[in-house]
């Protein structure tokens, strides 16, 4: 389930949630915003992220445990819905 509209981010309120974070975090955020633009909302499965992180169009490499110990983290750009991880309001959408 792509989208095909526009996806509209708060780029300055983005880059000021991003700038207390660790350089992991900016990648893994955007791969998670990628996987959510080309599915939909997503379960967080640790060990079936890690390779869709890894495959996508950032290509990084995160390890399961690391997803796990980040998804605090994580919390902050994306919230859990009925149908699975979405971007958090005012954060990564308006």
């Amino acid at each position: 389930m792509a989208q095909d509209t526009p996806f509209i981010i708060d780029a300055k309120a983005l880059i000021n949630a991003l700038s207390d974070t660790d350089t992991t975090v900016p990648g893994v955020v955007l791969s998670m915003l990628d996987i959510y633009l080309r599915n939909g909302p997503f379960e967080f499965d640790a060990a079936k992220l890690a390779p869709q992180i890894e495959e996508g169009p950032i290509k990084m490499h995160i390890e399961p445990e690391e997803l796990v110990m980040l998804q605090p983290i994580l919390e902050r750009f994306f919230e859990e819905t009925d149908s699975g991880w979405a971007p958090r309001r005012g954060v990564l959408s308006s």
